[in-house]
Order: C-alpha cells, then sequence, then structure tokens
C-alpha cells in the first residue's frame, strides 16, 4: 500500500453513529479541533469493538461520548467513506432519547438540532449521505 493512501484489500474501520432524537430534535456534537476532521458537527458514535454489532456499539459509544441513554430503533444501511489514509464504513442507528442531558465527555460540544438545522451544520462529507438515509427512513416512518 502507498503511503497515505488506503489499498483496495484494505478493510474498512467499523464505525457506528448514533442518530439520536428528541422532541423532533436530533443530538449533534462538534470535533475537538485536535481531532481528525477537528471542529466539524458530527453524530456521537466511534469504532465497533470485535464482533460488537453496530447498534449496541451506535449506544455504548452515546454513553461514554455524551451521557446520554437511548434505546436503537432502527439500523441503516451503512455508508463507505474512503479518507486519504483510512476507509472508514459508517453504520448509522437511529436512536430514541430515554435519559441523560448531554455532556461533552469526549471533549465534544453536544447540542440538539431540528433536520433544517443540521443541514446547515459544517459535517464530514460522509453525513451527507447518512442526513440523506435519516430523512427517507424519517420520511417513511410518517415522522417528518
Amino acid at each position: 500500500m502507498e503511503r497515505g493512501v488506503p489499498a483496495a484489500s484494505e478493510r474498512p474501520c467499523q464505525v457506528a453513529i448514533a442518530l439520536v432524537h428528541r422532541d423532533e430534535r436530533w443530538l449533534v456534537a462538534r470535533r475537538p479541533r485536535h481531532a481528525h476532521l477537528g471542529d466539524l458537527w458530527e453524530f456521537p458514535g466511534g469504532k465497533c469493538e470485535s464482533g460488537e454489532d453496530p447498534a449496541h456499539a451506535a449506544l455504548r459509544e452515546l454513553r461514554e461520548e455524551c451521557g446520554v441513554q437511548a434505546t436503537a430503533e432502527q439500523t441503516l444501511e451503512p455508508v463507505v467513506q474512503e479518507y486519504p489514509d483510512r476507509l472508514v464504513r459508517i453504520t448509522p442507528v437511529i436512536c430514541c432519547w430515554q435519559a441523560g442531558e448531554p455532556e461533552p465527555l469526549g471533549a465534544q460540544t453536544p447540542r440538539w438540532v431540528t433536520l433544517g438545522e443540521m443541514r446547515e451544520l459544517q459535517m464530514p462529507a460522509a453525513n451527507a449521505e447518512v442526513i440523506r438515509r435519516l430523512e427517507r427512513a424519517w420520511w417513511v416512518r410518517g415522522l417528518r
């Protein structure tokens, strides 16, 4: 593999993200300035542990990063994103908030936003497709 370029055969990093809704708002968090894709807004989440399914990983990461409890409702089709130094397979999980006010436990700034506000935030490129899938799933459920 060339330096900085993922090989075609490289296994993608498995990531799960929690798309948490509460009162017609969605939880997002700002990445720390020093992190990969720093200062961009994202959904809470992170790497899946070995053998961990995406719903469990999304809920675990949500608790660890924001101190929020939720239940998984629907797992969406994964989005594969290639960065210069890595290949990432992101599995979005729609979740319903249960308890806890978001705290910046993962050195992030969490906040609740509407779908309209979410479209205006600066987010990683892969999140545009995640948001399209979220809107499609939400529309089908009649909960728009």
